[in-house]
C-alpha cells in the first residue's frame, strides 16, 4: 500500500500517484476503473464533498492516479482501496498559493479562526514594499499580521 503525506493549493488539483497489485501481492492490477475503488476524502477529519476520481495513468499499466482540487485549506485524509486490498492511504496540507487576491486570503484566514467574514474590519498596510498588512477586526479588536514571504 502507498502512504505519505503531500502539500497542496486551493483551488488547484492534487494528484497522487500509487501502484495497485492484485491479490498475490505481485501481479500488477490493471484495467481498473473509477468505480472499482473505494474512496474516502476527509478534510479535517470531516467527510468532505469534493469529488475524488482514480484513473489508471496511461501507459502505465498498474499505475493509478487518486485526483482531487481542495476547496479550503487544512489537512486532507486521501484513501483508496481496490477489491482486493486498500491501496493508497496519506495526508496532503493544503494552504493558499500567495499568488491568490489578498481577499480570498483574508476570508481564509476568517473562516480558520471561526470569524464572520462579512463583519467590519479594517486593513491597512504598513510596509507595502514587504507586503506586511495589518487587519483589525473591530467587532472583538483582533489583530493579525499577514506577511507575505520574500
Amino acid at each position: 500500500m502507498g502512504t505519505g503525506t503531500a502539500t497542496g493549493v486551493v483551488g488547484t488539483a492534487v494528484k497522487l500517484q500509487f501502484t495497485a497489485f492484485d491479490v498475490d501481492g505481485i501481479t500488477l492490477l490493471t484495467g481498473q476503473l473509477d468505480g472499482d475503488f473505494t474512496k474516502e476524502l476527509l478534510l479535517e477529519d470531516a467527510v468532505s464533498a469534493v469529488t475524488l476520481t482514480v484513473t489508471e495513468v496511461t501507459g502505465s499499466p498498474g499505475a493509478y492516479v487518486a485526483e482531487f482540487t481542495p476547496d479550503a485549506v487544512g489537512r486532507w485524509y486521501v484513501r483508496t482501496g481496490s477489491e482486493v486490498d486498500e491501496v493508497y492511504a496519506g495526508y496532503v496540507e493544503v494552504g493558499l498559493a500567495t499568488s491568490q487576491p489578498i481577499n480570498l486570503m483574508l476570508e481564509e484566514i476568517w473562516r480558520i479562526l471561526g470569524l464572520d467574514p462579512g463583519a467590519p474590519l479594517c486593513v491597512s498596510k504598513t510596509r507595502q514594499e514587504a507586503g506586511d498588512i495589518v487587519l483589525v477586526q473591530t467587532e472583538v479588536g483582533l489583530k493579525i499580521i499577514v506577511q507575505r514571504q520574500p
